[in-house]
């Protein structure tokens, strides 16, 4: 039998199961249920599990009335020490989604997924990493589904596939993106910026079986702030991360990330490489700058003065050293999640700055449109609670082809030919994991 204790909260209910169930037998099982989306912890934090038939919101002109019209107020909040989704939205928000929120050209080429995608849940079922148990939240219809497929898990082998090879069918020339950056350092030199995000984008035949992939992937590079996501027009596979934006108790944090630096399971490679990121004037100018520019957006949303700014950290991944900067602030009682949306939306960290110079630059060097990469991917909570990512190291899946976004952030010390070689470390491990290298 599970360990199974109930808890009613108002009209939500909540169940505790017991250890037992491995998250990858349930997450196979799970992403057979309708509109599943997966919002994947990694092996340090919770992961969060949706599925339904609700509402969709899908237009950008009218999308602050739909998702508020689509969140509801619960009765009781959850108090729990560890708070739960009891219900709300989740999906995607692409980078061209931007134009809603902040002066930005607008991309008229086509993308393989709409500019916003968020789906009404009735509930959710988190996965606690730290204790290893599973914890399903929400409608009475919810948690019983949840409860059937964490037993069908439990009692049964659940069949695994194949992460597919996926052939690597074309690529952007390397000396058009060395020519762009170094058409970016002429900007700077002129003062028209400061920093500015340049990407390139890779072409994939797409994986047979997209969740066996990501689960690969997963299993060698796991990302705090991954996802999985199943769509009408197809899926995402992310491997980011780096933090936009997570909201609890009227409090709003960022995380941005920049500074990089590859690992190669050499001790002593490794402790010099993570001590030039450490000491890098480069790329703490570059982190700096990011900070400014996150601070300058949180400041639109903000109590005034409760805007804080932690020290630099630099920490690890299993392929690369990262750098970030944590970035919070106490929200105005006046408003909600939709205004710091709209307030910090496109990510800093993959703009530039001036974010609005900047995206023109993007606009004018980047000849395709970014769609899901460097957008969000997360959800909100009913409770006013949200949780997005940066959605860099993210795969889109249309049909037979999946596309690949890769970048890095250029300042005016920058070397074309060391950005080009960083956006490579940046795109290993999800290369290497759906094309079977």
């Amino acid at each position: 039998m599970l360990d199974e204790d109930a808890d009613m909260k108002g009209t939500e209910t909540i169940v505790r199961f017991g250890r037992g169930v491995e998250l990858e037998s349930l997450v196979r099982l799970a992403s057979g249920l309708p509109n599943f989306m997966w919002f994947d912890g990694g092996n340090n934090a919770s992961s969060l599990l949706v599925w339904g038939q609700g509402s969709v919101v899908l237009d950008s002109q009218l999308w602050k009335e739909e998702i508020r019209s689509s969140l509801r107020k619960p009765q009781t909040l959850n108090t729990d020490k560890k708070r739960l989704f009891t219900g709300g939205v989740a999906g995607i928000w692409g980078y061209e989604f931007g134009a809603r929120c902040e002066v930005m050209p607008t991309q008229l080429k086509a993308r393989p997924h709409p500019d916003l995608f968020l789906r009404r849940y009735e509930g959710g079922l988190t996965y606690e990493h730290s204790s290893g148990e599973f914890v399903a939240a929400g409608s009475d219809d919810f948690v019983m589904a949840a409860l059937k497929i964490v037993r069908q898990a439990k009692s049964s082998e659940v069949r695994r596939g194949v992460a597919s090879a996926s052939t690597h069918v074309e690529s952007p020339d390397d000396a058009e993106f060395v020519d762009g950056v170094s058409r970016i350092l002429d900007k700077i030199s002129a003062g028209d910026c400061y920093q500015v995000n340049l990407s390139r984008r890779i072409v994939f035949t797409a994986p047979t079986e997209p969740l066996e992939s990501y689960l690969k992937l997963r299993e060698h590079h796991p990302a705090e702030m991954g996802a999985f996501i199943s769509m009408p027009s197809g899926y995402v596979l992310s491997n980011s991360p780096e933090l936009f934006l997570k909201i609890e108790d009227g409090t709003v944090e960022t995380r941005p990330i920049k500074g990089t630096r590859p690992r190669t399971g050499s001790e002593e490679e490794d402790a010099a490489a993570l001590s030039e990121l450490e000491a890098s004037e480069k790329e703490i100018a570059e982190l700096t700058m990011i900070a400014d520019l996150a601070r300058n957006d949180l400041s639109r949303i903000a109590i005034p003065g409760s805007v804080c700014c932690e020290p630099r950290r630099v920490f690890e991944l299993p392929t690369l050293f990262h750098a970030d900067q944590r970035i919070t602030c106490s929200l105005r009682d006046s408003l909600d999640v939709v205004d710091v949306i709209e307030a910090t939306f496109p990510p800093a960290s993959v703009t530039g700055a001036p974010k609005v110079q900047a995206m023109k630059t993007i606009h004018e060097l980047e000849p395709v449109s970014r769609g899901i990469y460097t957008g969000a991917i997360g959800w909100l909570s009913d409770s006013g609670d949200a949780q997005l990512s940066v959605a860099i190291r993210t795969l889109s899946v249309q049909g037979e082809s999946a596309h690949l976004h890769l970048g890095s952030g250029i300042v005016a010390d920058s070397d074309p030919y060391c950005e080009l070689d960083e956006s490579k470390w940046k795109g290993a491990a999800i290369i290497n994991a759906i094309t079977d290298s």
